[in-house]
This record gives structure tokens, sequence and C-alpha cells, in this order.
């Protein structure tokens, strides 16, 4: 199932993908290469509708993964924000841009 516009654009620390094709590129290619395995938890979604068609949302995330190297590494987590947009059309509400703010905690 569709879950980005054509246009959509996708901001993470890995890299910026821009258009479905290169995110759905990504989710098979570069993510699952760059990790062993990893977990998403999101919270305290903060969505607002302005229009039939257009929305906004915020996310907080914390994020747990393990690097695909060196092979003996550990559980990294990572905490921040999504904000994103959302489209509605045709294939119903999709995401048209998310931008990930991250970072690791001291210590």
């Amino acid at each position: 199932k569709k879950k980005f516009t054509e246009d959509a654009v996708l901001q993470l620390p890995l890299g910026t993908y821009e258009g479905r094709a290169a995110i759905l590129e990504a989710s098979e290619t570069v993510f699952p290469a760059a990790t062993k395995w990893s977990v998403h938890y999101m919270t305290n979604p903060i969505i607002e509708v302005n229009s039939a068609t257009e929305a906004t949302g915020q996310w907080y995330v914390l994020l747990q993964f393990v690097p695909a190297a060196p092979p003996d590494s550990g559980v990294i987590s990572l905490y921040g924000r999504y904000d994103e947009t959302y489209r509605h059309g045709d294939d119903g509400w999709l995401f048209a841009s998310s931008a990930a703010t991250l970072f690791i905690p001291p210590g």
C-alpha cells in the first residue's frame, strides 16, 4: 500500500530521499544495510488538519538500533522528533514530507 506521495521528501541522518521511488529504494537497501535491527517508538502525536487535503504532524521518537558494523556493536538509543506534512488524495492520507531531528544522549 502507498504511504508516501509521488513527490515526498524524507530527511534522515542517513540522507535525504526525494520521491516515492527513492524512499522505497532506501527502505529496501540503505536502511537494512546500515543496521542489524531497529525499532521506533513513536509517541505524543500532535496532528493538525489544516484543510480537507493538508495536515501537519509532530511525533516524539525513541529509536533503538544495532549498527551493521562493527560486528560487536551494541544497542544505540536515539531520541528526537519527526516533523511531517500529509496530503489527502485518491489514495487517502499520505506522507508528503517527514524530517527527523535526532540526538544521542550524553554518557
